[in-house]
């Protein structure tokens, strides 16, 4: 079934990538800062086997539930790519450790109060169930308190983007071509979603962050920003161009 379906397979080819992605992390763990963008692979993974459980499921209910488990990694995933962004930023273990401490705090409350929602409603004001290509998945409408969350973990991806941004004037040569892929890699969630309406079509979120992964980590790790620092490895490159 998931094979033979569009919408099902663009879902479960995303999540294989995720775990491709994980499996590699695990093989270089002992990397600078690996540990963020292993859990955050091991995260969209996950997000992308809960959105076709919810897709299959029978019923609101059913589909309800697996809807809620698939906020865990969806918003654990903002707070860990602003890590990742944190920590290539040179940011100090101890600012960063207390702000992804916070944030992993505000996201906790968000889980306590969704799972719980049906007894006093802050998050939603509805739910129902709507087409999503041969399925049916949950609709919602929020309350101001789930708007509130909702804004406030979108506000994590901005800035991350704001940081990068700010970046740019301090890089040089090729590390600005590359801080402009990451860019484009946190605009990604927003811009495919956008697209694919456009087209008459469908974009999961598990499937619009999957550019997004692949693209941070081929910077990070294949260009090596998580291991040295942007300006000494400028140094690097300047010496051994001097020396040939």
């Amino acid at each position: 079934m998931i094979l033979k379906d569009g919408y099902l397979f663009t879902i479960f080819l995303s999540s294989v990538v995720y775990f491709v992605l994980f499996l590699y992390c695990l093989f270089i763990r002992k990397s600078a800062g690996i540990v963020y963008l292993t859990i955050l692979m091991a995260m969209l993974s996950l997000q992308g086997v809960l959105s076709i459980k919810e897709l299959l499921a029978e019923g609101l209910d059913a589909k309800l539930f697996w809807r809620n488990l698939q906020q865990i990694p969806l918003f654990s995933s903002a707070v860990l790519t602003l890590g990742i962004i944190m920590f290539y930023m040179r940011a100090s273990g101890k600012v960063r450790n207390r702000s992804l401490l916070v944030l992993s705090a505000v996201a906790v409350v968000f889980w306590i109060l969704l799972f719980t929602d049906s007894h006093h409603h802050l998050i939603r004001r509805e739910v129902w169930v709507e087409p999503y290509g041969n399925f049916d998945r949950i609709g919602a409408s929020r309350m101001p308190l789930g708007w509130l969350f909702f804004l406030f973990f979108h506000t994590l991806a901005f800035w991350g983007l704001a940081l990068l941004a700010n970046h740019y004037r301090k890089v040089v040569g090729g590390r600005k071509r590359q801080l402009i892929l990451l860019i484009f890699a946190g605009l990604c969630p927003y811009l495919l979603p956008e697209l694919a309406k456009l087209a008459g079509g469908h974009v999961n979120v598990s499937t619009s962050l999957l550019p997004a992964a692949v693209i941070f980590f081929y910077v990070l790790h294949i260009h090596e920003f998580l291991q040295v620092r942007p300006l000494a490895q400028e140094k690097v490159l300047e010496h051994m161009s001097e020396g040939s």
